[in-house]
Order: structure tokens, then C-alpha cells, then sequence
């Protein structure tokens, strides 16, 4: 296995401590995993960096396989325990992309069985395994892209999430990952594009908690006290601020649209989408997947994860708010019980997903 990692603001000592923890973590966790693939073809590069103020590491690992990129990222106050908990995760990681390479079962469902016995007839299992993925998620992943671009905007907007701390492209990329690694574990009656916002729905959950640790809880009382210093920037440099979603990114602008679209068509749809980016979690997930993606209440329960019977009474708690706010704004929005108008909620601009993005996914089963 080839060890390529780089380190950043460690002083002498920190830096031998991670290099000596990090050999032995591949020897121990890894090396005795990789025993059947070529060592040539196996490479870690990580980076391991310190806060510039404060006692905080973090790391960013990634095992490149044949056909495979396994990527563990991890920080905290113990440089020793960081690096642990990055390579337990890599070790997992690899455990269950071993299982599949063993041809574990991961088509359960009795037509898949039956399509892959058609398939692989004198052909290889996996590789067959692979291209009926492919064929399946590929027609699916604007829809996921356009779901995530949302969420991320008002997870942004909410400050639930950084700027530029996901992008789309990474969580549809980690979705269609663990989609393929869990298969089996999908419900029999949830369809594949709903499976697939169900987790992005988890991966985005990851993040924000992730984030919500960093975040530090100060009284609106308290002053502002000195400037970002540059250190502070170099920080920060992992989130890439610069690509941050906006709601705005969401809605068609005025110059962009057709000729029968106004300015005030405009205003009003980004005026929901600022209003879903405020509502509570649930009541926005309800909204969105029941207007805009058109699940039905049974479908929204299982991408959730909870009860069938609380989707009704969350959807009209957030539709009565979203028409209360929009009515005391000064904008038209429809009655309880009648269709919402087009613009308000259903409305929001769809894009194509980024053919360099589509082509990366799609690789890793080629």
C-alpha cells in the first residue's frame, strides 16, 4: 500500500505522533483486509491539519482501490483518537466493499434475481451486478440532484449548514454509493428514487450534525469583538464558501424566464422557498416530497421514518403557515384546500446534473 498524507500547522512532535499513528493503524486495520489485492494498485492519501488557534484536528482520509474510493473524515481535540476513528471507519468501509466483491447478495428481490440470472449467463456476477445498477440509477439522478441542491440550500439558508460545507455533487455522489453498498437492506414497497432521497435525507442529517458541535451558542447581548484573521480563513478553506447554494439558485430569474413570467412571479416563488428554508425540518421535508417531488403520505412516512398518521397533520401545520406568511407579505396565495398556484410552492427550478458529475458516478460501476 502506497502512503501518501500531508500534514499542516503540526508542530515537530504532533507530526511524528500522527505519522507513527497512522502506520500503525494501515498495518494493524488495513494491511491484514488488502491481503488479496495488489499492492500497487492501493494508495491512502489523507491530510491531517490542526486548528491555527485552538486544539482542534481534523482528518481527511481516502483508500483508492481498484475501482473504488473509500473516504473517512474525522476531527476532534486528540490528534491519536482522530486518526483511530478515521481508519475504524475506513476498515468498515472496506469490510463491506469486500462482501461485495464475494458476491454477497445484493439483489433480494425475486425479478432482479431472475433479470441478473439473464445477464450473467457465462458473464461475470459482479460486473453484471454493476451494470444493472447503473442502467437503474441513471435515469434517476437528475431527480436526486435537484432534491439535494434544495435541501442543501435550505439547510444553508437555515444555518443548519455552512456555506459550502456539502455540495450536491458529493451527497448525490455518497448516496448512490451507500444505494448500491445497501441494497438489500430497501424496502419492498419503496420505489428506487424515493429510497434514494430517504438517504440523502441521512447524509445530509450527517452533516448538519457534524456541524452543529462546531457551532457555538452566543447571547444576542454579546458584542462583536475583532476581525476574521487570516489563519481563520486558511481554516475554513474546507467548506469552499465561494460554492455555497443560494435559495436564489433555486428560482428561475426573471431574465431567464419565459415572457409571460414577471418580476412579481419571481418574488413570490423566492419568497416560499425563504419561507420552506424557515420552517421546522419535518414540516419542510412534508411540504417538499408531498408538492414537489408527489409522494403520497405512505411513500413520505417511509423516506422519514415516521408515523403514516403524522404526514397529514405536519403538511397542513406547514401549508397554513406558509399561506399565513405570504398573505401578511402582501402576495396571493390559495385558500386551505384548494390548489396552490403555480410559482408558490411546486415551482422551483429544476437543472441538469453536471455531465462531468454524472460520468463520475456512473464510472464506479463501469
Amino acid at each position: 500500500m502506497i502512503n501518501n498524507v500531508t500534514y499542516r500547522h503540526l508542530d515537530k512532535a504532533e507530526k511524528a505522533k500522527a505519522r507513527q499513528a497512522i502506520q500503525a493503524h494501515a498495518d494493524k486495520d488495513l494491511s491484514p483486509l488488502l491481503q488479496h489485492f495488489d499492492d500497487q494498485l492501493v494508495r491512502l492519501h489523507g491530510l491531517v491539519e490542526r486548528h491555527t488557534k485552538r486544539r482542534l484536528y481534523r482528518t481527511s482520509l481516502q483508500l483508492q482501490l481498484p475501482r473504488k474510493v473509500l473516504v473517512a473524515r474525522e476531527e476532534g481535540e486528540d490528534i491519536e483518537l482522530v486518526l483511530r476513528d478515521a481508519f475504524t471507519e475506513l476498515a468498515r468501509q472496506l469490510k463491506k466493499y469486500k462482501s461485495q466483491l464475494n458476491n454477497e447478495p445484493l439483489w433480494q428481490r425475486p425479478a432482479r434475481r431472475r433479470q441478473l440470472r439473464e445477464v450473467t449467463k457465462g458473464g461475470d456476477r459482479r460486473e453484471a451486478q454493476q451494470a444493472l445498477f447503473r442502467d437503474l440509477i441513471k435515469s434517476r439522478l437528475k431527480g436526486l440532484y435537484n432534491f439535494v441542491r434544495r435541501e442543501i440550500a435550505y439547510l444553508t439558508a437555515s444555518g443548519e449548514l455552512l456555506p459550502g460545507q456539502v455540495t450536491p455533487d458529493d451527497v448525490v455522489d455518497d448516496v448512490v454509493v451507500r444505494a448500491y453498498a445497501q441494497q438489500a437492506e430497501r424496502p419492498d414497497k419503496l420505489a428506487l428514487e424515493h429510497w434514494l432521497r430517504k438517504l440523502a435525507l441521512a447524509v445530509l442529517d450527517e452533516q448538519v450534525a457534524r456541524r452543529l458541535p462546531s457551532a457555538r451558542l452566543v447571547s444576542l447581548e454579546t458584542p462583536v469583538e475583532g476581525e476574521i484573521e487570516e489563519d481563520d480563513e486558511q481554516l475554513y478553506e474546507y467548506y469552499q464558501p465561494d460554492e455555497a447554494l443560494r435559495l436564489e439558485d433555486l428560482v428561475v430569474s426573471p431574465e431567464a424566464s419565459a415572457p409571460e413570467s414577471t418580476l412579481a412571479r419571481y418574488e413570490l416563488v423566492l419568497r416560499s422557498q425563504q419561507l420552506l428554508a424557515w420552517l421546522p425540518r419535518p414540516w419542510r421535508q412534508v411540504v417538499v416530497l408531498a408538492d414537489v417531488e408527489g409522494l403520497s403520505d405512505t411513500e413520505i412516512a417511509a423516506v422519514m421514518g415516521i408515523p403514516t398518521e403524522m404526514v397529514a397533520g405536519l403538511r397542513q401545520f406547514a401549508e397554513a403557515y406558509l399561506r399565513a406568511k405570504l398573505r401578511d407579505g402582501g402576495y396571493t396565495a390559495p385558500e386551505e384546500g384548494e390548489e396552490p398556484e403555480a410559482g408558490w410552492v411546486l415551482d422551483p427550478l429544476s437543472i441538469d446534473l453536471p455531465g462531468e458529475v454524472e460520468e463520475e458516478i456512473l464510472a464506479k460501476f463501469a
